[in-house]
């Protein structure tokens, strides 16, 4: 996606990647490997360096999550690792391959590093939680009805504090059940068949902005043939058909980006399918969008209280407005003001 607006020189590019594969037991973690990105060493250089260089050769590269609601039907949403780039037209080649180099070669191997970045993070998240007390209640009553706002709890709010003071507590315990499970989490999200671009600048760039994203999405294409032959392989080895299903529909990569050929096969080795097609089915706006629904429910009703250093109480009440299908107009937002 371009977007043709005056930058004064600024090339922006926006990456997002399809988050669908996670499932609610994944979500805290997508919150902590947003703060891990960027911050750990890769294999070619130590993280004090790679900052050094971004900070010098860039206007920045920062990860996040990013959540996108269905207007029609809000009860179903989209998520997505994004990555936001802003760089000078003449260092766009360096920037996109540092970003490969970060998502793709960052190490999780240093505990003492790990453990700090924890602490960082769990002391900043107190202190937002707590100096924007009425926002955290009312994100947290509202995951008990809404599964988009549960996912924003897990990933940035009490369910994710919640989580990262678990792994500092017992981070000698869980160290390396952290490292698996970033390590999972980037090798299921890095598909090049779940990676939407956006650039915003000058036209005349867009040669240059397609042919790195050529080079960037060949690497992830790569590493998801590899990846796939690799399970292929174990899956041959293991025997069990619904284990060779299970494998091949997790390396079938963009072959199988449709559903249709995992499931098929699965069908017919006696696998389990229905996961598969939870993920796949998405309407129309997915035949277009590589971003497909995320899994996952309301976590349920709750009547709890969480006590803060602060003097002031926050008391929230929250509810659906019974049914809002009609066409979107946004004019319940004005209910928030």
């Amino acid at each position: 996606m371009h977007h043709a607006v005056p930058t004064n020189g600024i090339d922006y590019v926006t990456l997002l990647f399809d988050l669908s594969p996670l499932a609610p037991e994944d979500w805290p973690y997508a919150g902590i490997l947003k703060k891990l990105l960027g911050e750990v060493d890769t294999r070619r250089q130590s993280y004090g360096d790679l900052n050094n260089e971004i900070n010098r050769r860039t206007g920045g590269i920062t990860f996040s999550t990013g959540l996108f609601q269905d207007a029609e039907e809000p009860e179903k949403f989209r998520a997505a690792l994004t990555v936001s780039i802003s760089t000078l037209p003449a260092e766009l080649d360096f920037a996109f391959d540092i970003t490969r180099e970060i998502l793709q070669e960052s190490v999780f191997t240093d505990d003492k590093r790990l453990l700090e970045i924890l602490r960082k993070i769990r002391s900043r998240t107190q202190s937002r939680l707590s100096s924007a007390g009425h926002v955290t209640a009312l994100n947290r009553a509202l995951s008990y009805i809404s599964a988009s706002h549960r996912f924003d709890d897990a990933t940035g709010g009490v369910a994710f504090y919640d989580e990262v003071c678990a792994l500092e507590e017992h981070f000698d315990e869980r160290a390396d059940e952290l490292r698996a499970r970033m390590t999972d989490i980037l090798r299921r999200i890095l598909r090049p068949e779940g990676l939407i671009a956006g650039y915003t600048g000058d036209a005349a760039q867009m040669e240059q902005v397609y042919s790195c994203l050529e080079n960037f999405s060949a690497a992830f294409e790569a590493a998801a043939a590899g990846d796939g032959e690799a399970q292929a392989s174990a899956a041959a080895d293991a025997g069990d058909p619904a284990d060779r299903c299970a494998a091949a529909a997790a390396g079938s990569g963009t072959a199988a980006a449709d559903g249709s050929a995992a499931v098929d096969s699965c069908s017919a080795a006696g696998g389990q399918t229905g996961e598969t097609d939870a993920v796949e089915t998405a309407g129309t706006t997915a035949d277009i969008l590589p971003l497909h629904f995320m899994r996952g429910e309301p976590i349920g009703q709750r009547n709890e209280g969480f006590l803060t250093s602060a003097k002031v109480q926050y008391v929230v009440r929250a509810g659906m407005i019974g049914d809002v299908r009609s066409r979107y107009t946004g004019a319940l937002r004005v209910l928030r003001i």
